[in-house]
C-alpha cells in the first residue's frame, strides 16, 4: 500500500486502524544496520535508539543502544535516524534519485545538499 493511503487511514484515528498491523508502505525501505528511533511505543521503548537487525513484513527487530536487548517494533513506530554528514538517496516520490549529504537535522526532518553530476 502506498504511504499516502496508509497515512490517510492513520489520520482517521479509528481505534481498529490504530491497532492494526499493516505492511510497510511501498515507499519505505528499511535495511539491517540502519540507525532508528522508536516512537509512540507502549512498551517503555518510546524515544529509545537502536540499530535494525532484521526486517520483517510488519515489524523490525531492533537492537537497543546501551545493551538493552533486542525488541520487535512495528514499522509505523520507527523513524530512521540521520546525522549531519550522512550520504542519502531519495528512493521514492517526486525527488526520487536525488543524492546528497545531510547538512541539517531538525525535528526528524533533514536538509541535504544536492549532488551535482
Amino acid at each position: 500500500m502506498p504511504f499516502f493511503l496508509s497515512s490517510l487511514l492513520f489520520l482517521s484515528k479509528h481505534p481498529k486502524i490504530l491497532v492494526a498491523d499493516f505492511p510497510t508502505p511501498l515507499e519505505w525501505e528499511f535495511y539491517a544496520g540502519e540507525k532508528v528511533t522508536i516512537i509512540a511505543d507502549s512498551h517503555d521503548h518510546d524515544g529509545k535508539q537502536g540499530i535494525v537487525q532484521t526486517v520483517e513484513l510488519q515489524h523490525l527487530e531492533v537492537e537497543l543502544a546501551g545493551g538493552e536487548g533486542l525488541v520487535s517494533v512495528a514499522w509505523k513506530k520507527v523513524w530512521k535516524r540521520y546525522s549531519v554528514g550522512d550520504f542519502v538517496q531519495v528512493s521514492h516520490g517526486p525527488c526520487q534519485g536525488h543524492l546528497g549529504w545531510v547538512v541539517d537535522v531538525c525535528n526528524n526532518e533533514i536538509n541535504c545538499t544536492k549532488e551535482l553530476p
